[in-house]
């Protein structure tokens, strides 16, 4: 336990009493006189020179009304007589004036003749270069997974999974920390992830922001001790967290104080966000299993029941965190396509274009394959059902329930 950090705040530090020793010392606060404006304007202190002040506010006003009326009856004096006021004339109206045209300034007289056949026809080869080199990843790839787009060109992809590789070997949480938990356990948790899959179902979050949100979890008890009764408040916030980093319309913090009974105030919410964000360092874009998932299926354009059957594969390593955070994002996600391969008998289960596109041989890919064999198995009898119900629906292509088949690797290869 001596390698946990407690971190004192404003909201949680001790609050000081009349009793400390500091405090007495500080003395009393001196009390606030009386609020006035003794100091006046520079322009009331010209009309008010060498006059009487008037200490009533109503009073100042009409000095300065009286004032005000003197100055412009002199400016009108000529010559000791008031100056005539002068008549005045209508404007002549002419019945004959044509009304202005007003011309649209992006009104340009063109010959149809020429410019406009031209414009056609850039017209004509934009639309069909566009139709006609239609993106890769929206051919195969499941609509889930259309948001790969914004990567722009497949040139950069190469870039940003080494980039990604990089991160999540720096926010990796640490293995088995359960074991210096002293109030929780691992069944406590796969309670909690099965509770906040329910959640992103019942709100319709992202995929992205439920795996988020469980690797701020494990991030979070890595270095913190958490009380049994705090346990579902850190996940409330840590996917309240997740939805504001991922959501383009998150749910409020009144939907997930509902969501839990009303189990917490808005000001316990707020502070354990405040605490998780300080932990985390506000480090928030940590790639997940599911990012990495995104990215192989794209440029390797796998089929979609594939990348479906993949998902439901990454999405059960979530109920149990070891030990599976042995293992980096990008292994575990390498696993569950190759796993998912083998189970649909979707051709070679790892050819060496995924070897090329992720960096990683079917031999580095054989002890997470061990152990998703396992979770794939166990799936079919586990008593948190949450992820099983949704990947059964027609969403996911019914993935949940294709037979199990194991994998077996020895010596760089697949076994039948």
């Amino acid at each position: 336990m001596n390698n946990f950090k407690i971190y004192i705040d404003d909201e949680n530090a001790h609050i000081r009493t009349a009793k400390d020793k500091d405090f007495l010392q500080a003395g009393k606060r001196p009390v606030l006189g009386q609020l006035q404006n003794t100091i006046p304007c520079d322009g009331i202190s010209n009309l008010l020179k060498n006059k009487e002040v008037h200490t009533g506010f109503t009073e100042t006003i009409k000095a300065l009304d009286i004032k005000e009326k003197e100055s412009r009856k002199f400016n009108n004096i000529k010559c000791g007589y008031l100056s005539p006021l002068k008549d005045v004339q209508k404007p002549t109206t002419h019945k004959n004036i044509e009304p202005l045209k007003v011309y649209s300034p992006i009104a340009i007289d063109v010959d149809p003749s020429s410019s406009d056949k031209e414009n056609l026809s850039l017209k004509e080869e934009s639309q069909t270069s566009e139709s006609s080199t239609p993106t890769k990843a929206s051919e195969s790839i499941p609509q889930n997974f259309t948001r790969l787009d914004i990567y722009g060109c497949y040139s950069y992809y190469d870039a940003i999974y080494k980039y990604m590789r990089k991160q999540e070997e720096q926010f990796k949480p640490k293995s088995y920390y359960m074991r210096r938990q002293p109030d929780i356990s691992y069944s406590m948790r796969t309670i909690l992830v099965d509770w906040l899959v329910e959640v992103g179902e019942e709100y319709k979050l992202h995929n992205e922001t439920l795996f988020k949100s469980v690797a701020y979890i494990d991030r979070f008890l890595s270095s913190m001790a958490v009380a049994r009764p705090k346990l579902q408040l850190l996940g409330t916030c840590a996917m309240f967290i997740a939805s504001k980093f991922e959501e383009i319309f998150p749910p409020g913090i009144e939907e997930f104080i509902y969501i839990t009974d009303d189990s917490y105030t808005t000001k316990q919410v707020l502070r354990m966000e405040r605490l998780i964000l300080k932990v985390l360092c506000f480090d928030l874009s940590s790639p997940t299993s599911y990012t990495f998932l995104l990215h192989i299926a794209a440029k390797a354009d796998l089929a979609s029941k594939v990348c479906f059957l993949a998902m439901y594969i990454c999405e059960l390593t979530l109920l149990e965190a070891d030990p599976y955070l042995e293992f980096c994002p990008s292994l575990i996600s390498c696993g569950a396509i190759a796993l998912a391969k083998r189970s649909l008998g979707s051709g070679e289960v790892w050819p060496n274009k995924l070897v090329d596109i992720t960096g990683y041989t079917l031999s580095q890919l054989a002890p997470v394959i061990n152990h998703l064999n396992e979770t794939h198995r166990k799936s079919f009898t586990l008593a948190q059902t949450a992820i099983r119900q949704k990947y059964k629906t027609a969403k996911y292509q019914h993935v949940s329930d294709v037979p199990f088949k194991p994998l077996t690797v020895r010596d760089s290869y697949a076994l039948p």
